[in-house]
């Protein structure tokens, strides 16, 4: 229990690689995991397939599919849509089957760093935990979508769950536009701050409240009459627009969250802060376990969120990923911010080099 998301995927796998199984079902495996660690991952599978074990292997990264696979199924709403040998495959075509239309790969389209009189909208002053973070500073401007990489344990999450006040360990200043937030989630929302964690099922959802509910949580106050409870009308209201403006696939606003695939899933955790008022939004492995179409629309609400003129800040083991959203980069290692790039001008080698402790000494690297 004392383990983060990725470490315990870690476990799990290795508990089903250890067992010695003739058939081994594999449920995205890798969905939390960093480059290094999949690599491991993918040598063992390698390394037992060649000996006789037979894989079932599920996986919304497409090119794990390609590489690892000898025949692909593709399912779309339950129903086996397409099955062949895997060499008939290319990407392009594994994508159109999944979603049923064209879409495009993960575009690269960081963005120019905003303009210098942007207002700043968070301001983090030497934050540090017993869980690791360490004299973390940096501030985020509206319309700045900032990407935190980092590999496993490099301590970035902690930095997200430091800011919005989750770890009570915390010490250090956080200001949302000029005002210090206590150290509470409570006094985070009130100030405007908005947390999608990585583990959507235990932190970002109740799975026994329908999706109205999940969606109405972090605004109870607001949808309340005076000391009465909250009007469940405006509620179920709230949650048809969200259902409408991201596009959630359910049967409606009373669906569970265990009802529904889990990119559905992770735009209801993002639909709780769609309405509210807030201004700086921390996204922890958002896509992680989500289909490439559900990735698609989600980055482009990252996009929306600071075109709209609010602060992010993205955590993701896809060094990729974040160069397709974001304005700035910073590398976490070891809990600190050790170096900073503006992603236009970085790539994903260097930033895998500078996470593993090469290649600093640059302009904006810490010392």
């Amino acid at each position: 229990a004392g383990l983060a998301i990725a470490e315990r995927q870690m476990v799990a796998i290795l508990q089903a690689l250890a067992t010695g199984a003739e058939l081994v079902l594999m449920d995205e495996p890798t969905a939390s995991l960093a480059e290094g660690e999949r690599q491991v991952v993918f040598d063992v599978v390698r390394r037992l397939s060649a000996q006789g074990t037979a894989f079932l292997y599920v996986s919304h990264f497409l090119d794990e599919v390609l590489s690892l696979t000898d025949r692909v199924t593709v399912l779309r709403d339950g129903t086996v849509v397409e099955e062949g040998a895997t060499g008939d495959y290319d990407e392009d075509r594994l994508v159109q089957a999944i979603v049923g239309r064209e879409l495009l790969a993960v575009e690269r389209r960081s963005a120019e760093p905003v303009a210098e009189d942007a207002p700043v909208l968070l301001s983090v002053r030497g934050l540090g935990s017993a869980t690791g973070v360490r004299e973390v500073s940096f501030e985020a401007r509206a319309g700045e979508v900032i990407g935190l990489a980092g590999l496993l344990g490099s301590g970035r999450s902690e930095i997200l769950h430091a800011v919005y006040g989750a770890d009570p360990h915390a010490r250090g200043h956080v200001l949302v536009e000029g005002r210090q937030v206590r150290r509470t989630p409570r006094a985070a929302v009130a100030a405007g701050m908005a947390l999608v964690p990585e583990d959507r099922g235990a932190q970002g959802l109740v799975n026994t409240f329908p999706i109205w509910k999940n969606i109405s949580l972090p605004h109870l106050t607001s949808l309340s009459s005076g000391r009465s409870l909250p009007r469940e009308p405006a509620e179920h209201e709230r949650a048809e627009r969200a259902i409408a403006d991201l596009g959630i696939v359910c049967p409606g606003p009373d669906a569970l969250p265990t009802e529904l695939s889990g990119g559905n899933a992770q735009k209801v955790v993002f639909g709780k802060w769609l309405y509210g008022g807030a201004r700086v939004f921390m996204l922890d492995e958002p896509t992680a376990g989500v289909d490439v179409g559900a990735k698609a629309d989600i980055l482009e609400l990252v996009r929306r969120f600071a075109a709209d003129g609010g602060a992010v800040l993205v955590v993701s083991s896809e060094f990729e990923e974040i160069l397709a959203v974001a304005t700035r980069v910073l590398v976490v290692r070891e809990g600190r911010i050790v170096a900073e790039r503006a992603a236009h001008e970085t790539s994903e080698e260097e930033l895998l080099m500078l996470a593993n402790g090469f290649g600093e000494g640059g302009a904006h690297d810490a010392a």
